[in-house]
């Protein structure tokens, strides 16, 4: 009986080496996993098309607050809405946004907040941020753990609230959570390459794009997102306006690409409405084409030029050198002055001085002479 029982050991042991080995020899690649039920990053993802309300944050607010419910519901872990779908966009002056404007976290972000924790979902909301002196185009992140993070938008065209709002200075950045890499960005920024191949190098798995797209540019939607999505192998999910606010219509065609099926999963019509999509996270992290991978097969040493500052910051960089240079001017009048004002005094001291010193020398002197003629008694 123990040779038996010595026998099934051995046996038991070599069978869980073998398995090791095997599993060390050839490992399972997660990024082209099937399918699976229980795979946590296989999720739903929404885009919440809405028609918000200039300068009605209270009705917008409440709207958002509705959509992410019904989202929930429906199963979906990421919620997308519009860009300033707090606020409004159209607005003629800065003075005009600032009673919507607020600051994050702030009353909205807190009770989005509250939903979010609420329903263990995470939603991407656009608004007008206050900071201190400042106002910029913001998105904000927010999950059950509360304000994952802030986007302000980078590139700002000559159109409705970008007219009087600060340029984003928060970088490109990707915001880890628990239903993968997600990096967020804003309308005009996804008119340029270069934010959206950061973001993909940073490791974003998924990018949220509020918009304000209106109907002259229906070719956003139909070229320009679906290329962005398939050049760097990353989930979009963008999420436009209906309606019309102050003479402008918006185009709707809010839309969630795969851009390693190079399809279009879901897309709005030009209504109020959700759209859903079900999305594997973990292949937009294999960057390989039948081609080789993508970003292995860059050659950053020749995009040198993309780098290179543009006009705009180059008249920036002149002028803040210009003030400095001013700066550096006054400081040295300055020193010129306070120093030709302790030279002036010393010399007029040092005058004086020697003037003392020397009276008192000849008066020594002249004493010493008396002494030396006056006879001895």
């Amino acid at each position: 009986m123990n040779k038996l029982l010595k026998i099934f050991v051995v046996l038991l042991i070599t069978v869980t080496f073998l398995t090791a080995a095997v599993a060390v020899a050839f490992p399972v690649n997660m990024a082209s996993a099937s399918p699976s039920p229980a795979n946590p990053l296989i999720i739903k993802v929404a885009s919440a098309q809405t028609d918000p309300k200039i300068l009605d944050k209270t009705a917008n607010l409440n709207k958002i607050l509705q959509m992410i419910d019904t989202a929930a519901k429906e199963g979906a872990k990421l919620i997308v809405f519009t860009e300033c779908a707090l606020t409004g966009y159209i607005f003629n002056s800065l003075d005009e946004a600032k009673p919507v404007a607020e600051t994050v976290p702030g009353p909205s972000t807190e009770k989005l907040i509250a939903k979010c924790k609420e329903l263990k979902v995470y939603v991407v909301v656009g608004l007008i941020e206050v900071d201190k002196d400042k106002y910029y185009n913001c998105a904000v992140l927010v999950g059950p753990e509360g304000l994952v993070g802030k986007y302000r938008k980078t590139h700002l065209p000559f159109l409705g609230v970008d007219k009087f709002v600060n340029p984003g200075d928060l970088g490109l950045n990707v915001f880890k959570t628990e239903i993968g890499n997600i990096g967020v960005l804003i309308c005009y920024d996804s008119f340029f390459h270069e934010p959206i191949r950061v973001l993909a190098l940073k490791g974003a798995d998924i990018i949220a794009l509020p918009t304000n797209w209106s109907v002259v540019v229906s070719w956003w939607p139909k070229y320009l997102i679906p290329a962005h999505a398939i050049q760097n192998r990353v989930y979009m999910v963008t999420c436009n306006r209906a309606g019309e606010e102050r003479g402008d219509v918006w185009l709707g065609h809010s839309q969630i690409v795969d851009g390693m099926a190079s399809a279009i999963l879901a897309e709005t019509s030009d209504k109020e409405e959700i759209i859903y999509a079900t999305i594997d996270v973990l292949k937009a992290r294999d960057k390989k084409r039948p081609t080789g991978d993508i970003f292995e097969k860059r050659r950053p040493e020749l995009y040198d030029l993309i780098c290179e500052p543009t006009i705009t910051n180059l008249k920036k960089t002149i002028s803040d050198l210009t003030k400095t240079s001013e700066g550096l001017k006054t400081d040295i009048a300055s020193w010129q002055s306070t120093a030709s004002t302790n030279l002036y005094g010393g010399l007029v001291g040092g005058l004086i001085i020697g003037l003392i010193v020397g009276i008192a020398g000849c008066w020594y002197y002249y004493r010493g002479k008396q002494k030396a003629v006056m006879p001895t008694k």
